[in-house]
């Protein structure tokens, strides 16, 4: 699932003891915004409901559905538009979710990307 692989890769954060059911809830109602090292955004929402949706910077709206694999790990699925062969869930490890209001970084070179969780939506 290439198209959600970079919002998911911004979920890869540091430690922290977090209960997993609790792990993602900065996200609920927030904003997660993920600029890459060209400046293109993507938008992210993360729901209570084990829903998501992303908005690349192409404009496509991608949507799908969330579930906690393990205590460290978010299996992230789409289903909007229907997913092709080729698209499986993308589980990456989310321990260590960062606040609303912090900003952070990850990869490097032309794999660096900037992230921030901001209030609302």
């Amino acid at each position: 699932m290439n198209r959600f692989v970079l919002a998911a890769a911004a979920l890869i954060l540091s430690s922290g003891a977090v209960l997993a059911s609790e792990i993602l809830a900065p996200l609920y109602g927030n904003t997660l915004t993920i600029t890459d090292s060209k400046g293109g955004k993507q938008i992210i929402y993360v729901n209570a409901d084990k829903t998501w949706e992303s908005h690349p910077p192409d404009g496509t709206v991608y949507k799908g559905t969330w579930a906690m694999r393990d205590a460290s790990h978010a299996c992230f699925t789409l289903t909007d538009p229907p997913p092709g062969p080729d698209d499986k869930p993308d589980c990456p490890d989310v321990t260590g979710m960062q606040p609303v209001g912090t900003a952070w970084e990850d990869g490097d070179g032309e794999n660096k990307s900037s992230l921030i969780i901001t209030a609302g939506r």
